[in-house]
């Protein structure tokens, strides 16, 4: 190869890399100009944006900057107020708190301690109400839960018929009597339980036949419970009654108990015996449900005999037990005990359909516990 052609060869790549340097600059000033051209839309947007805020905050603050001074100190001083609120708050809840602490040591610390405990077969009756609002709400809560989480063992499963039937039995001693009652209703659970709150905190009005003897001294209801705590004075009783009903998952559980030992209302000393009482009402289908019910009757005082006991509850009754059996004087007593109180529990069984039916055909007029 000549010189000549030699040269001819290296001008051809001078020029053909003069022309991909030329095109790619050219590449490189089209990205340049469609970067340049992206970021002027997003500054004129931008700018836009940032014109509108400041006539905005010119109109409504007479100022140019987008927060203002006066906004950063309302902001401080609502966030002051806040915590000053907060703060005085947390105050008289934690006073409250210390000062029903301390009522609660000198309540507790002012009892006479049990020294005889109750056998398990038989509830607690020796229960106590302060005269301070806080305590007796306390207390009353404290009595309610009681008495649901004993429902297992004051209605258990063995002591009723496996069939599905009403049934009526019982058992009296000298620590006081149980009576069971099966009653099996064509009701849904709900009416049962709306028919048993009316028809027990009626009870005291129907057994006195005198009305206008209730007085409601503490109330509180939730979706899933109701507490109902009453004065219910009569002519020839006086008692405080303590009305409960909680909704679970599988039952609707309603308990009534007396409070003989209220600071605030007095129970005369003449009240000779505690009355408890729970029910268990459970769905046998949509149509239909079983009440399981214990009751439960204790004296106050302890006796040697069923005769001492018989009377102090009613006199007479000893002496009608006494004509017929006298040498099983005591098991007499019991057994009359139990008939007598069955067949009261029975007749209660009669009105109770009754209201039912009244329940079922109107039941706006009667208030659902839960």
């Amino acid at each position: 190869m000549d010189t000549s052609d030699h040269g001819d060869v290296s001008a051809t790549r001078l020029e053909r890399k003069r022309i991909r340097d030329r095109r790619a600059k050219q590449a490189a000033r089209r990205r340049f100009l469609d970067e340049y051209s992206v970021l002027q839309d997003t500054i004129s947007s931008m700018t836009t944006t940032l014109e509108t805020m400041t006539a905005t905050r010119k109109v409504a603050f007479g100022s140019h900057c987008i927060l203002g001074w006066r906004d950063v100190a309302r902001s401080l001083a609502a966030s002051k107020d806040e915590s000053l609120v907060t703060r005085r708050s947390l105050q008289r809840r934690l006073a409250q708190n210390t000062r029903l602490i301390q009522s609660l040591y000198t309540w507790v610390a002012s009892m006479a301690p049990q020294h005889a405990i109750a056998t398990p077969e038989y509830a607690w009756k020796d229960v106590h109400l302060s005269a301070d609002t806080d305590l007796r709400a306390i207390g009353l809560n404290w009595i309610a839960q009681q008495m649901l989480h004993a429902t297992s063992l004051q209605v258990p499963n063995a002591v009723f018929p496996t069939a599905l039937e009403d049934a009526i039995h019982g058992e009296w001693g000298l620590q006081g009597g149980k009576i069971y009652v099966q009653l099996v209703l064509d009701a849904t659970v709900v009416e049962a339980a709306t028919t048993g709150w009316a028809f027990s905190q009626a009870l005291p009005t129907i057994i006195h036949e005198c009305r206008g003897g209730i007085t409601n001294l503490h109330h509180v209801k939730t979706t899933s419970s109701e507490v109902c705590y009453n004065r219910e004075e009569f002519p020839d009783r006086v008692t405080n009654g303590l009305y409960t009903c909680f909704v679970e998952p599988d039952r609707v559980v309603t308990h009534y108990r007396t409070v003989r030992n209220d600071a605030a209302y007095p129970i005369p000393t003449k009240m000779t015996e505690d009355i408890q009482e729970w029910n268990v009402i459970r769905p046998i289908s949509p149509t239909k449900c079983v009440i399981r019910s214990t009751h439960v009757y204790q004296p106050f005082k302890a006796y040697e005999s069923m005769a001492a006991y018989a009377d102090d509850i009613s006199p007479s009754f000893v002496a009608e037990a006494t004509a017929q059996c006298p040498a099983t004087l005591d098991d007499e007593i019991a057994r009359r005990f139990v008939s007598d109180t069955c067949a009261m529990m029975a007749g209660m069984n009669t009105m109770f359909r009754k209201l039912l039916l009244k329940v079922q055909a109107t039941p706006e007029a009667y208030p659902c516990p839960f």
